[in-house]
Order: structure tokens, then C-alpha cells, then sequence
């Protein structure tokens, strides 16, 4: 793995993912949006993205080992998979932010070329 190559994509695919949550927020702060509907879905699914990019990203600069990055991902496509599948995570904005963060999961081990599933 080229991690500086990976850090430098990934980085690219964060700042799309805060210009994002800059659009869909109307410029507003993240927190002062109402929480229903499809706006705010959008949000939150870039809120999820966003989270588990910026996260590997501090992770690699760190110079985290193969397996903390494993473990990070899959704790965390264990925690998103249960806010899919909670009756206290059903609502729209719940679910867009766990598709959020299972893209983004995807996209970080494309990134990082780590193979399948962690779970």
C-alpha cells in the first residue's frame, strides 16, 4: 500500500464530502439544521462519510499499522450495520448517516486496496 498516495486520495474524497455537507447545510452550521426530511438526509449521509474519512486519514498520518486501520473499519461497519438494522436508528436521517459512513468505509478500503468484508 502507498500510504502517502492513499492519504492524498483520501483527502480529495474529504474535501468533496465537506463541500457536501457545506451545500446541503445551505452554509449554515451542521447543527442548526432541522433533522427530517431530504435535505437533512443528505447531511447526514455526508456527516457519516466524513466521519470515517477524517478518521483513517488521522489514522495513516499516525502511521497506524494495516491492522488498527482493519480494526477501526470494522468496529465501525459493525456500528453502522446496527444503526441499519435498530428500531432507535430507524428514522431517515439515522439511516442516511449509516449509509454515510458504510461508503465511506467502502471507499477507504478501495482506497487502501484492503479486500472484502471486515465483519
Amino acid at each position: 500500500m502507498d500510504v502517502s498516495k492513499a492519504i492524498r486520495q483520501l483527502e480529495y474524497a474529504l474535501q468533496e464530502v465537506r463541500g457536501d455537507l457545506v451545500q446541503s447545510a445551505g452554509h449554515q452550521s451542521v447543527c442548526s439544521i432541522h433533522k427530517h426530511g431530504s435535505p437533512s438526509d443528505f447531511l447526514k449521509y455526508s456527516e457519516g462519510k466524513e466521519f470515517i474519512v477524517r478518521k483513517v486519514i488521522s489514522l495513516l498520518n499516525r502511521q497506524a499499522s494495516e491492522a488498527e486501520l482493519a480494526s477501526f473499519l470494522s468496529e465501525n461497519e459493525v456500528k453502522f450495520n446496527r444503526y441499519k438494522s435498530s428500531e432507535l436508528t430507524s428514522s431517515s436521517a439515522w439511516q442516511a448517516y449509516a449509509d454515510g459512513g458504510l461508503d465511506g468505509i467502502e471507499l477507504t478500503k478501495r482506497l487502501l486496496e484492503i479486500p472484502g468484508k471486515l465483519i
